[in-house]
């Protein structure tokens, strides 16, 4: 925990006599962090009791504070009183990102797991490409799978091969591109859908998944799952391969999330299989 803390702190450049802001709960690794990060880095720790919008009980500047996202979307108007913010506990989606980058305050999304304490690299929300940077003292690499592998030798972990997907974008810097174990296998063709999500996005207004549903011809039937209110706007000209495009779509009240707000994949075809489906729109094939 501390060797992660004093990576974190180098990273984002925090000094000694730094405000820090505590809002989550202890009994998420989150927040323990962000005592021990206050501890090893002389920061100045202010305590708010866990809530959506943490930032109403804040006055003066904060220097660094870490949220999930719930409460970072929750606190737009309010994230001024930041400076340096990091979100984890779940992906924020292309819209989500938008919003907040336009806020003024430098944001990082974090990638990390159980295994290695806390995050092991850093994507700037504001960035384009989505990049991860990894912090000091992490080394990363990719399977021939393409799956992330992780070496941190002050953090006890050596050759620790994960099941998320990615792409190397330098030696210390990658692309997420989804999970290893969410992938829909669809008539022989492996389908992530986190990719088709992302494409997706600027098509559909309101919340969304991409799951699958049992089918005799492919399988895996990719499913477009929306949430009541959602709307597609123009997705005939969606640049998706043909057998990576939904075959059909969904409604659903509600889709199943963590209470951090992750999405629970796993619990999808489930929820959908009996849902009544509507084509999704062609192309022109």
């Amino acid at each position: 925990m501390r060797a992660s803390a004093e990576a974190t702190l180098q990273f984002l450049g925090l000094v000694p006599g730094n405000s820090a802001l505590l809002c989550m709960d202890l009994k998420h690794i989150g927040a323990k962090m962000m005592v021990v990060r206050a501890l090893v880095g002389g920061l100045h720790l202010h305590l708010v009791d866990p809530s959506r919008t943490p930032l109403n009980e804040v006055e003066g500047p904060i220097e660094f504070a870490a949220m999930v996202p719930l409460q970072a979307l929750s606190s737009v108007k309010s994230l001024g009183k930041v400076k340096k913010l990091i979100i984890g506990g779940a992906p924020l989606s292309r819209e989500e990102r938008n919003s907040l980058s336009k806020t003024g305050t430098q944001i990082f999304q974090t990638f990390g797991m159980t295994e290695t304490i806390s995050h092991i690299a850093l994507s700037e929300i504001s960035d384009s490409q989505n990049l991860y940077h990894a912090l000091p003292g992490i080394k990363i690499k990719s399977t021939d799978e393409g799956t992330l592998v992780i070496s941190a030798e002050r953090l006890g972990v050596e050759n620790l091969i994960t099941n998320d997907l990615i792409k190397m974008m330098g030696p210390t810097s990658f692309q997420w591109l989804g999970r290893k174990d969410f992938i829909i296998n669809s008539g022989g063709v492996k389908v992530n859908p986190e990719e088709i999500e992302s494409a997706l996005a600027p098509y559909i207004t309101g919340e969304f998944a991409v799951s699958w549903k049992e089918d005799e011809q492919w399988g895996q039937k990719v499913m477009l799952v929306l949430t009541r209110g959602s709307e597609l706007k123009n997705v005939e000209s969606l640049p998706l391969e043909k057998y990576k495009s939904p075959k059909a779509m969904v409604m659903v009240d509600a889709l199943p999330r963590t209470e951090n707000g992750k999405l629970k994949r796993l619990e999808i075809p489930s929820i959908i299989a009996d849902k009544m489906e509507k084509p999704f729109p062609k192309k022109g094939y």
